[in-house]
């Protein structure tokens, strides 16, 4: 065999060893060129390559810059859907911003290494199964943004990322376990204002975690669920949403916070170890006018330190008495501040005088009239709710809420209510939260419970 014969058929070998390793190409908008690689398992599948195998690219030309895969590419007549992203398909690359697109369950082993420029990486796949070392050598990559059709992300996919500064939740994840699992990254979490809920585990022991900011007040956020923040230790200041109604399980255990704020007036459904592992003296700011429901919440049982987080008018610890968020069930009265009802409505000059006497059967009766008076007080009849110590409510407001805290009644007992019976009619519902709000000259000292007429 001569050396030019040999040369030819060298060559030969050379253009088939670099046609195998992908099946077609495609330029992109922006002059990104992708190779793709078709399933062997389902035609219409196929996944992006580097067009040498382990070889990388060689001289053939790699993508750089900002970089979209789309959902799926066509070739030849057919159409095919980008459910992977093979091994080294993107290492060594000047990519400097990529989005996987929805239909991609695979990134393999590599893929990204030594994308020495990537700085960002958004998520858009589906159900992502696999994603192991991918990221390796990404050394200024610091912004992830999940996006919202996000379900399904594998555990400790960014847990090896050094670099994080800021990422973006746009997802109602069911599954996003462990992703920054042991990171120290001194991140920021932004939850994008359409989230309903932070997913189980999803910062768990993500110790590099500074804040967490939410994209329109957060709010749609709803619940943070179980283990959610749990040994976020570099979380300084804890702040729940106006609309969190539901605090999970460990969702903050084990936190270092300085300060914890709740911004609605109502607190949350608390798990009593949501909050396991903090110190029950670091201070919880709360709205004005909402000690009194903070301290018979779990909220208060947990933490001793309720500050008011804005001035309240040189208010103090002074508030308006209420009896906020008792509970009906159907045709069941629960009242979660009884202590306070006999002082609230039953003032001095309306009380009974009873001549004095000392026998025991004269004691025991008197105490079963109260008993009896305070089960009189509220109950209700059908649809409609009967106050039965009206006169001594005038002008006080009644407000019933529904169980997604919605005001479902708003009215105001007349200042000359002539009689004891007042009634509310009620919206064809099962469960109400009802509150009362008395007027000024009736407070009471959160600090000794104390009811100042």
């Amino acid at each position: 065999m001569n050396k030019y014969t040999f040369a030819t058929l060298f060559l030969f070998l050379a253009i088939t060893v670099q046609a195998g390793a992908y099946d077609f190409k495609k330029s992109l908008q922006g002059g990104v060129t992708l190779y793709f690689s078709i399933s062997k398992s389902v035609d219409s599948e196929v996944s992006v390559v580097a067009p040498l195998g382990e070889k990388g690219y060689g001289n053939m030309q790699q993508p750089s810059g900002r970089v979209t895969i789309p959902d799926e590419v066509q070739y030849d007549g057919e159409r095919y859907r980008i459910t992977a992203i093979g091994p080294n398909a993107f290492a060594g690359c000047d990519v400097t911003a990529v989005t996987i697109p929805e239909g991609v369950t695979k990134i393999e082993i590599g893929a990204f290494d030594k994308c020495s420029v990537l700085r960002s990486l958004t998520l858009r796949c589906d159900s992502l199964a696999q994603a192991v070392n991918a990221f390796g050598g990404c050394k200024v990559l610091d912004t992830i943004v999940i996006d919202e059709s996000v379900r399904v992300l594998p555990p400790f996919v960014f847990a090896e990322l050094k670099t994080l500064k800021y990422i973006r939740l746009l997802a109602n994840g069911e599954r996003m376990k462990n992703l920054f699992f042991g990171s120290k990254s001194k991140a920021v979490l932004a939850v994008g204002g359409g989230v309903s809920l932070i997913p189980p585990f999803l910062c768990y022991n993500f110790t590099g975690l500074q804040d967490v900011d939410y994209e329109d007040e957060g709010r749609s956020l709803s619940t943070i669920g179980q283990c959610a923040f749990a040994g976020c230790t570099g979380l300084r200041n804890i702040e729940i949403a106006a609309n969190v109604s539901r605090i999970e399980p460990y969702a903050f255990a084990h936190c270092l916070p300085q300060s914890l704020t709740f911004v609605s007036k109502r607190p949350p459904s608390v798990s009593e170890i949501a909050f396991y592992g903090i110190d029950g003296q670091t201070p919880v700011y709360i709205p004005c006018s909402s000690r009194g429901v903070y301290a018979n919440s779990r909220v208060g049982r947990f933490f001793g330190n309720l500050v008011y987080s804005e001035d309240c008018g040189g208010g103090g610890d002074a508030e308006v008495i209420y009896v906020h968020d008792t509970v009906f069930i159907h045709d069941t009265v629960y009242l979660p501040y009884t202590e306070f009802v006999d002082k609230h409505f039953a003032r001095q000059d309306d009380a009974v005088a009873i001549e004095e006497d000392e026998s025991d059967e004269s004691e025991e009766k008197v105490e079963e009239d109260e008993v009896e008076q305070e089960r009189q007080w509220i109950f209700i009849d059908g649809k409609v709710l009967r106050i039965s110590r009206a006169k001594m409510m005038r002008g006080v407001s009644v407000r019933v809420f529904d169980d997604k805290g919605r005001l479902v009644v708003d009215e105001r007992i007349p200042d000359d209510q002539p009689v004891d019976n007042y009634y509310v009619k009620l919206p064809k519902r099962q469960r109400y939260f009802l509150r009362f709000d008395m007027g000024a000259p009736i407070v009471v000292d959160v600090a000794t419970q104390e009811i100042k007429l």
